[in-house]
């Protein structure tokens, strides 16, 4: 988009790029999920890329949890889906939940696709990103808990949890 200095693909956002700099990032779709959220007593920001991490993290917390997916513009999507089976899945190895029954669905979904890209590779947003060839970004956020880090929403900042595993 003009006027900004990066898109939202994850692969522009190098240690070289935001190095000590202040970013700020705006998407169409969670941006709204995180802010629409800010009345929870926490708000973690999870993905694929750090489901274990932020799982841990929610486990500590002694309410019920709730897991808002943003979804593509107002729409479910199928990636978000499998990506809170992977949350819930991680969560109950630490600590057991009385599950809703679309948590138990996705749980179901996320433990039956061992590979996660034979699931979404079908999803409607998937294929548009393969038209806009962005299969790199594709193939990293698919990644399974390759970040250990908590991104918590407070205040209108994000910032990494003081808890981080």
């Amino acid at each position: 988009i003009e006027g900004f200095d990066l898109s939202n693909s994850p692969l522009e956002y190098t240690y070289t790029a935001i190095h000590d700099k202040n970013v700020i990032l705006t998407t169409t779709n969670g941006t709204l999920a995180i802010t629409r959220s800010s009345a929870a007593k926490r708000v973690l920001i999870g993905a694929l890329l750090n489901a274990t991490a932020v799982a841990k993290e929610a486990v500590g917390e002694e309410t019920d949890i709730i897991i808002v997916n943003s979804g593509t513009n107002g729409q479910f999507t199928m990636d978000d889906f499998i990506t809170t089976g992977a949350l819930i899945h991680e969560m109950l190895q630490e600590k057991s939940y009385e599950l809703t029954d679309i948590a138990r669905t996705s749980l179901f979904i996320y433990e039956s696709h061992p590979d996660l890209i034979s699931y979404v590779k079908e999803a409607k947003h998937y294929k548009v990103l393969e038209e806009l060839h962005l299969e790199e970004d594709l193939a990293y956020c698919f990644q399974k808990d390759l970040l250990k880090v908590v991104p918590e929403y407070k205040n209108g900042v994000i910032r990494l949890s003081e808890n981080v595993v």
